[in-house]
């Protein structure tokens, strides 16, 4: 079974807005694996917000995507999803929910796509960059999301910084 852990997100920092943005020590849990046919999803931690235990789930509609984009056959998957970071909080939630779909489709799909390749599909389904580059590269990312390509700069954050 495949575990993918995926952070939450602060956008808009200062004058960045949908360009920079934070991860932040609290995550979202993913587990993943292959099974011979449909979809099973077990939420492991209940939200204000119910969340689709169906084919409409955004995590599963996100592996949908990328198995999609490559031509490839989805298999059945079986998904257990633990949310730590609040929904509609402005802390990169559906963000996190599509980096962590990505992440576990190209790893059950053999690895088909590069890690910049998958934060720019992230972004392009996001609409901008600033809750999913951090969410897949961690500290403060700022990045610029273009009509073919995506660029983005990590920067390094102090050890001892703390956002309250």
């Amino acid at each position: 079974m495949i575990h993918i852990r995926v952070p939450a997100t602060s956008a808009n920092m200062g004058p960045g807005f949908d360009s920079i943005g934070v991860a932040l020590q609290l995550y979202n849990h993913l587990w993943v694996e292959e099974i011979p046919e449909g979809v099973e999803i077990e939420i492991r931690k209940e939200q204000p917000i119910a969340i689709p235990t169906d084919e409409s789930n955004l995590i599963y509609q996100t592996m949908r995507k990328l198995y999609d984009a490559k031509g490839l056959k989805m298999p059945g998957v079986r998904l257990i999803q633990s949310d730590d970071i609040p929904m509609v909080r402005g802390l990169g939630s559906s963000a996190a929910c599509i980096v962590g779909g990505l992440m576990a489709a190209n790893e059950l799909a053999g690895g088909p796509c590069t890690k910049e390749e998958l934060a720019e599909m992230a972004a392009q389904m996001e609409g901008h960059p600033d809750n999913s580059n951090p969410a897949f590269f961690g500290s403060m990312v700022v990045g610029a999301l273009g009509e073919k390509n995506m660029k983005h700069v990590r920067l390094e954050l102090p050890d001892d910084l703390f956002l309250l």
